[in-house]
């Protein structure tokens, strides 16, 4: 069993995050000694680990704890449906994440031509205000 100081050391988080996860309901490993220390059985590194790289690829607090075990009612055990499931869907965002970036990126670079094009026949609020397809009022 692990104090709180030993597993924020174990997984580089200081124990205000452990705490943390604890009241997001992200990590219900911990148990309250008669001394009122709360001790973490090993497995809490892993778990504290898998969160962290899950929040790295985008899953949120709300996501995670729908997903992690010990954090609905069959208790300890990993829905593997629900897993795929979110995983699929978190991707699906990622790609229209990406494909929105692309988008973006690429009207810029259109901009970036156009603005790179010598002119003298339009001020430069004119000029910006035709390449990016505002009118004026």
């Amino acid at each position: 069993m692990l104090k709180i100081g030993e597993l924020a050391k174990k997984t580089g988080l200081n124990p205000s995050k452990i705490r943390f996860f604890e009241k997001e309901g992200l990590l219900n490993l911990g148990t309250r000694q008669a001394n009122g220390y709360r001790t973490y059985p090993i497995e809490a590194v892993d778990l504290i680990l898998l969160i962290l790289q899950a929040q790295e690829v985008g899953f949120t607090n709300k996501e995670l704890k729908a997903l992690l075990p010990g954090t609905q009612p069959t208790e300890g055990l990993w829905s593997h449906d629900a897993l795929k499931t979110a995983v699929v869907k978190k991707m699906a965002t990622l790609t229209q994440i990406q494909q929105k970036l692309a988008d973006n990126q690429r009207k810029l670079q259109n901009i970036l031509e156009e603005l790179e094009q010598p002119s003298d026949a339009e001020d430069c609020v004119t000029r910006a205000m035709r390449i990016l397809g505002v009118t004026r009022h």
